[in-house]
């Protein structure tokens, strides 16, 4: 047990850093890199979920309601409620998901929202300490920019998002339309990966109650209450998954 716990405690510190700072709010891209890599290197060792870490301290799994802290209606989330969903069994996730999602990529209009609500900029900015250009694409070792054209920076977010979709794909356990899919990876985006997969809109999709997860983009507004920009994004994310 120590040496799992040894192995794993910088990755443990990185991906505390990335929750404890909170989701991309207020920053495009803020941390995502960061907590992203915590999160899937812990995941990874714990052998493939963070439940299997807790299983092998012989701790308790955490409900992960704190994380809900992004919300100005947190209050009104259980993780540990049930939902009876369809009453269909879910199929057997394989790796990158369940079949039928597969071949699941964002589409225009979730495209649009992201563009829309992250911003072009043509020209590195700082922001939290890390280098961004394009849309909110943060800039990693060995990447060397003065100024992009907006092709390029097309291209930085298509490689970024690839990511994300198959974060997203990976996590669903039922099959999703297209819109369902977009409004999801723009969620994701936004939050980063290890933040997606702890909210309600994912476990209430899951587990077949539609109409649940797309309210539950409503509680992901802002740590410390709603952010305008935030309410907006999270309500035209709403709208395209209810399509």
């Amino acid at each position: 047990m120590r040496g799992i716990i040894f192995h794993l405690l910088p990755w443990l510190i990185v991906l505390g850093i990335g929750w404890t700072a909170g989701d991309r709010y207020g920053a495009p891209g803020w941390l995502r890199g960061l907590a992203d890599t915590g999160y899937t290197a812990v995941e990874n060792a714990a052998g493939g979920t963070l439940g299997g870490l807790f299983d092998r301290v012989n701790e308790s799994i955490p409900t992960g309601d704190d994380d809900e802290g992004d919300s100005g209606d947190a209050a009104t989330d259980d993780d540990t409620d049930s939902y009876a969903g369809d009453g269909d069994a879910s199929p057997e996730p394989v790796a990158g998901g369940i079949p039928e999602n597969r071949n699941l990529t964002i589409n225009a209009a979730g495209l649009q929202i992201i563009k829309d609500s992250e911003g072009l900029r043509l020209e590195p900015y700082s922001a939290g300490g890390f280098s961004y250009i394009g849309y909110g694409h943060q800039i990693q070792e060995g990447e060397s920019f003065t100024s992009i054209t907006e092709a390029e920076a097309e291209a930085l977010l298509r490689a970024d998002l690839d990511f994300f979709e198959n974060g997203v794909r990976e996590a669903l356990t039922r099959p999703a339309n297209e819109n369902q899919f977009s409004a999801m990876v723009s969620l994701a985006y936004n939050k980063g990966l290890y933040g997606f997969k702890d909210t309600n809109v994912l476990k209430r999709f899951n587990a077949g109650d539609i109409q649940g997860a797309a309210d539950d983009f409503r509680n992901h507004t802002g740590r410390d209450g709603p952010v305008p920009h935030l309410v907006e994004r999270r309500e035209r994310e709403r709208m395209l998954f209810l399509k």
